[in-house]
């Protein structure tokens, strides 16, 4: 329950290229369900050059980013693919585990004792419990943004440890709001060429769109992608941001209004009762 969103601007006029992600604030725990905005962002900067957002449990990356970050500092160079791998690998072993305490300790086992000894075990058993594996959902979706040496990247980590790069498209997102701000890119015809101004505008949009699904706060936040730097955008800009939403939305207003009064003057009952089509 919430929306990350994730854009490129190639900035075709210029040499430097950039990744833009916007989310909520919204938080979601399972167990109790409950839900809430918070006051901190949801999108986590994890290298000077990327950050990764997340939709499902608030708990889930936790130990995701925990194990990966050594590794990812670890890094010569942060190439975004290689930073995305390193977190995929810790979403596979946080979901593995979570499967050794969700299904197997209930019987008595652990990973190991169950492949070690499922040759002895009831074929039935072993069936029940590789099917139960195989449908687990970790329930965490992650989005990762970042600029490095061949570009700006966006790419999309979900159950059971996929990883999947946009960039073709140029644009992702994640969470109960997602589809919303999927047609909000399509519907202003995005094109990963576009400057940043427009792509950070519609990126914003997308995002203020999403608020009509279920779950989504109202809360944003906006960050700014380089190759060298994440940057954070302040409460004046989106304050700017916002009004710039506004003043579309009601432009959008009028202009149903007078494809209404259009609609209204069609003389489709008339041609009906004649007959004709």
């Amino acid at each position: 329950m919430t929306i990350c969103v994730g854009a490129i601007s190639k900035n075709s006029n210029a040499a430097e290229q950039y990744a833009l992600v916007a989310s909520d604030r919204m938080v979601t725990l399972s167990l109790p369900s409950i839900e809430w905005e918070q006051n901190v962002s949801k999108t986590l900067p994890i290298s000077d050059n990327c950050v990764a957002a997340t939709a499902g449990s608030a708990i889930a990356f936790t130990e995701i980013l925990r194990n990966a970050k050594p590794k990812i500092n670890g890094l010569k160079k942060k190439n975004i693919a290689e930073i995305v791998d390193i977190i995929r690998q810790e979403y596979n072993e946080a979901r593995l585990k979570k499967i050794e305490e969700d299904i197997l300790s209930k019987i008595g086992l652990t990973l190991k004792t169950f492949y070690e000894g499922n040759q002895v075990i009831s074929p039935q058993i072993v069936q029940t419990v590789m099917d139960a594996m195989a449908k687990f959902n970790y329930g965490l979706s992650i989005l990762i943004a970042g600029v490095d040496d061949s570009g700006a990247h966006i790419y999309r980590i979900d159950n059971p440890a996929r990883a999947d790069c946009f960039d073709s498209i140029g644009y992702c997102a994640i969470g109960s709001g997602d589809l919303h701000a999927l047609t909000t890119f399509i519907a202003n015809d995005y094109d990963p060429n576009l400057d940043l101004n427009h792509v950070c505008a519609m990126t914003y949009e997308s995002k203020k769109r999403s608020e009509k699904a279920q779950g989504v706060g109202e809360k944003s936040d906006l960050y700014i992608i380089c190759d060298s730097r994440v940057v954070k955008m302040p409460s004046d800009a989106i304050e700017k941001l916002d009004s710039i939403y506004l003043m579309r939305a009601e432009q959008e207003k009028k202009v149903v209004a007078d494809i209404q009064n259009e609609i209204e003057k069609l003389d489709i009952e008339k041609i009906e009762k004649n007959g004709r089509v």
